[in-house]
């Protein structure tokens, strides 16, 4: 029996040991990451932030230039009511080959209440020499906005800087969206 005693003790004393694993066994590695791996993650965490905020940035102006679009679609609706009843379009000699905002008080006294309830104004450049223009020439006009989309299909080049006027502040930069009467 004592052999049978010694024999149990060895077993137990064999499985309570601890034998030393080799280094590179994943149980024994620190917990945390590497200064590499930190690297990386960041890295691509920085790249990610960067593509979104330039499509977001891009999605901004897309916007801000729809809006722009609708807003001349509505002046320009009406100023042909305004036509329809008074066979020319707002202005007169006082206008002729001048801009005007449309933010001008000429302007909205002209179209509100009447054929428009409130006269649109752009929704970043409002106030500034970049706002809507109207552009009053005998039986036509232009309606003129700043583009921010460069990429839009209906950009162009409508450069009024040298004879436009905006609020007595001369224009500098080109108009690059226009629409006339239809």
């Amino acid at each position: 029996m004592p052999n049978l005693v010694h024999s149990l003790e060895s077993v137990v004393r064999r499985k309570t040991t601890r034998y030393p694993l080799p280094t590179t066994h994943w149980r024994l590695r620190r917990p945390g990451f590497t200064l590499i791996e930190l690297l990386v993650v960041i890295t691509i965490i920085a790249i990610l932030i960067g593509a979104a905020t330039v499509s977001y940035s891009n999605a901004q102006k897309k916007g801000r230039d729809s809006k722009r679009k609708a807003d001349l679609k509505t002046i320009q609706q009406a100023l042909e009511l305004y036509f329809q009843e008074n066979k020319y379009y707002p202005g007169g000699p006082q206008w002729f080959g001048w801009c005007k905002p449309t933010s001008h008080d000429e302007f909205k006294g002209v179209l509100v209440p009447r054929y428009i309830n409130k006269v649109p104004a752009d929704p970043l450049y409002t106030g500034t020499s970049k706002d809507y223009y109207y552009d009053y020439g005998s039986s036509v006009y232009k309606l003129g906005a700043v583009l921010e989309n460069t990429n839009d299909p209906e950009y162009g080049t409508y450069n009024y800087s040298g004879n436009c006027v905006g609020a007595g502040i001369p224009v500098p930069d080109p108009y690059n969206y226009q629409l006339t009467p239809p």
